[in-house]
């Protein structure tokens, strides 16, 4: 989707670029719509205990934004901020509020949440060999087998809540 043009999306759909051009005004007009359709698509666990949630509600958010994944750089362009990510983190925010934790805090823990997702989701498309699209991680000499995008990501979502519950939970 990186290399997604307003052309290339017209002939998918089989219009002419100028009659896409009368409802979208331009590519980023477009990946503004893609990137909310996607977000959109992710919805509040059920009830549940909090770390259960979170758990949850972030590996939808990653499975959408992987969805996604070359059109990150622009998603999340400074002063470019959308609805669609206020709502994920004010979702969040109300799941770890089941901690009992004060506002601030709640906050700060969910912006380090959200700061590991982000970070996650660029090694991969940093380290994602562009012709095979399998990522292509370091390796440490001596060391066996080797660990994907997945393993990373469950290993770091669980050390970051095992820190979150450390702050928050008394």
């Amino acid at each position: 989707m990186g290399a997604l043009t307003m052309s290339m999306l017209a002939d998918s759909l089989g219009v002419t670029a100028a009659a896409l051009y009368h409802y979208i005004r331009s590519r980023e007009a477009l990946v503004a719509l893609v990137v909310d359709a996607a977000l959109n698509r992710v919805k509040e666990p059920p009830p549940g205990p909090w770390d259960l949630r979170l758990r949850t509600f972030e590996r939808s958010v990653r499975s959408e934004l992987r969805r996604i994944r070359l059109m990150l750089p622009e998603t999340f362009e400074a002063g470019k901020p959308r609805a669609a990510y206020q709502r994920l983190f004010e979702t969040g925010v109300k799941i770890l509020s089941e901690t009992g934790a004060g506002t601030q805090e709640v906050m700060l823990a969910y912006a380090t949440v959200a700061a590991f997702m982000t970070g996650q989701l660029w090694f991969d498309n940093s380290t994602q060999n562009a012709g095979s699209g399998e990522a292509t991680y370091f390796s440490v000499s001596g060391a066996e087998g080797v660990f994907d995008s997945d393993d990373l990501f469950e290993y770091g979502l669980a050390t970051v809540i095992d820190g979150v519950r450390k702050r928050l939970v008394p």
